[in-house]
């Protein structure tokens, strides 16, 4: 199972560098990294074993550090005025900061971090309402980078000073960071794989992805699978009352141009697993 796990872990690799190399400077006008990305990152997918992995990581650490000017993400992490210089990630996250600058604190509801035995007992009937709409205890919750990392300094002070979308983006980057560092010294992080038996015949599976858990729920019949239901962290992040329609309350916008911007880049943030767009209709 090992190389399981480590395989999950490379995929999360994968997905951060995808978003932070690719999609967001092409969203901030930047030049996207796609050369480096196609020699760098499709490695994570070819290797064949742990070593192969660890390789690979390494040459993406070296090659982060050398985007950054000799910086490695943890360093720059640890700073706001870091995050805010055009000099580091090719000047995209200082752009977005830019636009990402709230009148009041940003809102956190995180789903919480525990054994998937412990967190089931917290969730409702497992049926299509859940799946299209989950809660937990009652209450719509994020899940993915942010809410694993909420309480982190430089994380807590972009929500308190109403930096969304940052926040979100700055976790991501440190969750990468933390992968990264995983694949190299080879040590798997607790519970990034789970399953359990609920009772006979029925279990669950979560599994920790870049854009966080996902569910899969089997139940068993004889020598059939009677019911199968899947819940993916879209499904969370997304949902109804969630922290997508959540976000925009006490914000203001100069136009619907800057609303539009910043919606785009909201939802670029939350990571939905299907293509989306975003359209803005005066009233």
């Amino acid at each position: 199972m090992a190389i399981d796990l480590h395989a999950v872990l490379a995929e999360r690799v994968f997905e951060h560098l995808w978003r932070i190399w690719i999609d967001w400077p092409q969203a901030l006008g930047g030049p996207p990294r796609r050369q480096a990305f196609a020699e760098l990152a499709a490695p994570l997918r070819n290797a064949s074993n742990a070593d192969e992995l660890q390789a690979a990581a390494i040459r993406l650490a070296a090659a982060l550090r050398q985007q950054n000017h000799g910086h490695d993400l943890h360093a720059l992490l640890a700073s706001v005025d870091a995050l805010s210089d055009a000099a580091f990630f090719d000047g995209w996250l200082a752009a977005l900061m830019q636009i990402d600058r709230g009148d009041a604190p940003a809102t956190l509801t995180p789903l919480p971090t525990m054994p998937l035995r412990s967190w089931l007992s917290a969730l409702p009937p497992w049926d299509a309402n859940f799946a299209q709409a989950p809660v937990f205890r009652g209450q719509p919750a994020e899940c993915g980078a942010l809410a694993e990392r909420g309480e982190d300094p430089v994380i807590r002070t972009l929500l308190e000073s109403g930096s969304a979308v940052t926040a979100r983006v700055v976790a991501r980057l440190a969750a990468l960071e933390q992968d990264l560092s995983a694949l190299i010294e080879d040590a798997m992080p607790p519970d990034q794989v789970d399953v359990v038996s609920v009772h006979d015949g029925v279990a669950v599976a979560r599994v920790l992805t870049a854009r966080g858990p996902l569910l899969h729920r089997a139940v068993i019949d004889g020598d059939r699978i009677a019911d199968y239901l899947i819940v993916a962290p879209t499904e969370w992040n997304f949902h109804p009352r969630g922290i997508l329609s959540s976000a925009f309350e006490g914000r203001r916008f100069i136009d619907a141009s800057a609303l539009k911007t910043w919606a785009e880049a909201l939802v670029l943030a939350l990571d939905p697993c299907v293509p989306a767009r975003v359209s803005v209709r005066s009233h």
